[in-house]
């Protein structure tokens, strides 16, 4: 099974990394935007645009609007991301997440997940527990009669933890998830004739685990990061494994730029190298 909808899931877990990394953090009391762009050796284009906007000083709102394209067999494949998500630090040093997010596309695959957070902030230190609930529809092949959904429901519970030095920092995530179904039958030749190639292509970005990493050393107005992605597959257990290094330069207090050069590994030792640009403005 071909994966390059992974590619571009790894891509879109990469570029929270980094915006997290580069004075994202929900901590910070100015509001953001951020222009990202990611294109691989084989032509696939990832766009994402995050906006983080303070309501006030205990509030701050988020909002990300993502498309990808690439090609399989021929055909262009896309998908569209939009997520809005609310951080309340009220009762600190405890702060509360929940967010709303929609992954896919109609007639192919729709992922529509809901999620809450409870982080901890210490002086040099925060620890967070996520939850997950995934609505997943999964489509059969079109026809000119019909096309059959399916239903799935996902479950995720994860951990987060980052520690913050004056110029250093390293922050570590994970998500294991389960499934009220086998979704290793998709793995099959059966659920290939059913759904079809190109459907079929989308699930490799349903996961059993999903565990991240970053750390970045920080000057006075530039940062470099190391970033590491690695994701199992809840298809058919098929490992994924994400490599990055990504700079960030403060042009102007309100404007930073960033670059990233990655590599993602996937089954038979195939590699993948890809480069990302963004532009972010404080106001």
């Amino acid at each position: 099974m071909l994966s390059a909808a992974m590619i571009v899931r790894l891509v879109f877990v990469c570029a929270w990394l980094i915006l997290f990394n580069t004075g994202y953090a929900a901590t910070e009391s100015d509001s953001e935007i951020w222009l990202y762009y990611s294109q691989d050796e084989f032509q696939e284009k990832t766009y994402l645009t995050s906006m983080s906007l303070a309501i006030n000083d205990d509030e701050m709102i988020f909002i990300n609007i993502g498309h990808s394209e690439s090609e399989f067999f021929g055909e262009t494949i896309s998908t569209n991301q939009v997520s809005l998500g609310l951080s309340s630090f009220r009762l600190m040093p405890f702060a509360v997440d929940g967010f709303y997010e929609y992954w896919g596309k109609q007639g192919e695959l729709e992922i529509d997940t809901v999620g809450l957070g409870i982080m901890y902030y210490a002086d040099d230190w925060s620890f967070g527990i996520p939850v997950e609930y995934q609505n997943i529809e999964f489509f059969s092949r079109e026809s000119s009669r019909f096309q059959h959904r399916f239903t799935v429901k996902g479950y995720g519970l994860g951990l987060n933890f980052q520690l913050t030095g004056e110029h250093l920092s390293w922050s570590f995530s994970a998500m294991r998830y389960g499934y009220s179904e086998d979704l290793q039958k998709l793995s099959t030749s059966r659920a290939l004739f059913l759904l079809g190639a190109k459907n079929l292509n989308h699930v490799t970005i349903i996961n059993d685990w999903l565990v991240s990493s970053s750390l970045r050393y920080r000057w006075t107005d530039t940062s470099l990061s190391l970033l590491a992605v690695h994701s199992v597959s809840a298809i058919d257990q098929a490992e994924s494994n994400n490599a990055a290094v990504n700079l960030s330069i403060d042009v102007t207090p309100d404007i930073s730029l960033l670059a990233e050069i990655g590599r993602t590994f996937e089954r038979f030792d195939l590699a993948t190298d890809y480069a990302s640009v963004g532009i972010g403005f404080r106001f």
